[in-house]
């Protein structure tokens, strides 16, 4: 039986861990330096009010997340998004307008100007390009055009990395739009061609989003209950110092002891991988050690609903950093959510400030913060009061940056295991950094684990 060491106990290690011991024949151990399980996934309940301190949910037009959830049984405790929550929104002007959700819409929408959905409609003529580690914001440009740029994409890098499009790769951020100029010539001939052959892709993110009625903790305690009743051992506040190499196989020391095993499987932030490996692979761990990271700070706001009469229904709203904001956006979550999230007669806002454009966010005191999103709220949302509760949340290392050359770092990790035999590496710096991405990677670690098995 082999003896298998899971240093991490985020979703990327419980998943990996919970599938290994499901198929059987392992013994398994997961090794968490934090007193909880769950990494950026962190439900609270405070003051009546249920919080999401790190992602929200996970959208369902893919499989992955979804099937574990049916080998877990709990498909009765998931919980969509209203149909409301359809709507979004981005500032322009200081105003919030509506993004389009079909090409009628989009026509008339201000979104953009007529010269600015001119040059959209133009990528339809351009070329190729011929530098795979362009940055968003270059091949944005060259084939959208800069308003497109500035409006559209630029909110949405900030919306799902809290990024700087200015450094972010795009063959790492984007993958699927990149590969449509790479397989089709272009954005809107890949996408008429695959609309036509009616293919299961798209260029943008797409389905409902889907969380549970308890939180996301609740997917994180349910997994770890299972990996407990197959015969898995947690070890919790033990921090994993040093790796070595030898007799066949590791031994991982921690604050207290060592352990050996016959396979091991990082799946923690890569500053943290990159230590760890220094000894196993030296050029490995001073790409991972070079990741970088966005901050972050979750603001939570919770109003009574007659104070709300200039918020409209639907997901929330983005700013373009052209808008020269403060926050980044903020999400409505009782219109995403209805039931659940708030006390009756109550409304909760989450709202994002920081990310790799305003990388000393963190320094500032709760107090600054929650008058930076007060005046926001009352410039954009018409919101004069202050809120009747507020949670503050702060992330120094949020989000893995996919910068200029992170394509590399990514597929050197996704083959690790290839050159340094019975080692993988997984975790969101470097195999998606959204709920189904990393329940994508699970699956495929787990694949790659019974090949050499059986082999």
């Amino acid at each position: 039986m082999k003896k298998i060491g899971v240093i991490g106990g985020g979703l990327s290690g419980l998943l990996i861990s919970y599938l290994l011991l499901e198929g059987g024949g392992v013994s398994l151990s997961i090794f968490e330096r934090e007193s909880r399980f769950g990494g950026k996934i962190y439900t609270v309940r405070e003051g009546g009010f249920l919080l999401e301190n790190g992602p929200n949910g996970f959208l369902n037009s893919k499989p992955e997340t979804l099937k574990i959830v049916k080998m877990l049984g709990i498909e009765s405790e998931l919980y969509e998004a209203e149909d409301s929550a359809e709507d979004r929104f981005i500032l322009k002007g200081g105003k919030l307008v509506k993004v389009p959700l079909s090409p009628e819409e989009f026509i008339f929408s201000p979104i953009l100007s007529p010269w600015g959905k001119l040059r959209l409609l133009g990528e339809f003529f351009k070329g190729v390009g011929e530098d795979e580690s362009e940055s968003v914001e270059d091949f944005v440009v060259r084939r959208l055009g800069r308003e497109v740029f500035e409006r559209l994409i630029d909110p949405m890098v900030s919306g799902i990395y809290a990024g700087d499009p200015t450094r972010m790769e795009m063959k790492a951020s984007f993958p699927v739009i990149y590969n449509l100029e790479r397989n089709y010539g272009g954005l809107l001939k890949g996408m008429f061609k695959i609309k036509r052959d009616r293919k299961d892709v798209s260029a943008s993110p797409s389905g409902r989003l889907t969380t549970f009625k308890g939180g996301l903790s609740f997917f994180i305690d349910r997994i770890s209950k299972e990996i407990l009743d197959r015969g898995g051992k947690i070890f919790l506040n033990s921090s994993v110092k040093r790796v070595e190499k030898k007799e066949g196989g590791f031994y991982l020391y921690t604050q207290e002891e060592s352990h050996y095993f016959d396979i091991l499987i990082f799946a923690i932030p890569a500053y943290e991988c990159g230590k760890l490996l220094r000894s196993v692979d030296p050029f490995f761990g001073r790409m991972a050690e070079d990741v970088e990271y966005s901050p972050l700070v979750v603001v939570h706001f919770g109003y009574g609903k007659e104070s709300l009469e200039g918020v409209p229904e639907g997901f929330g709203f983005l700013v373009p950093f052209i808008e020269g904001r403060k926050i980044l956006g903020s999400i409505f979550i009782s219109s995403i959510f209805k039931d659940g999230r708030a006390p009756d007669g109550m409304y909760l806002f989450t709202t994002m400030v920081g990310g790799a454009r305003w990388m000393d966010v963190c320094r500032l005191s709760e107090g600054d913060i929650e008058s930076i999103v007060m005046k926001e709220f009352k410039e954009i949302l018409n919101i004069s009061k202050s809120p009747h509760f507020k949670k503050i949340v702060k992330w120094e290392r949020a989000i893995p940056q996919y910068n200029i050359g992170h394509s590399k770092t990514m597929e050197y990790a996704r083959n690790f295991h290839k050159k340094n035999k019975n080692v993988y590496i997984m975790g969101n710096a470097f195999r998606g950094i959204g709920i189904n991405d990393i329940s994508k990677a699970a699956f495929e670690v787990f694949e790659e684990f019974l090949k050499v098995k059986n082999s």
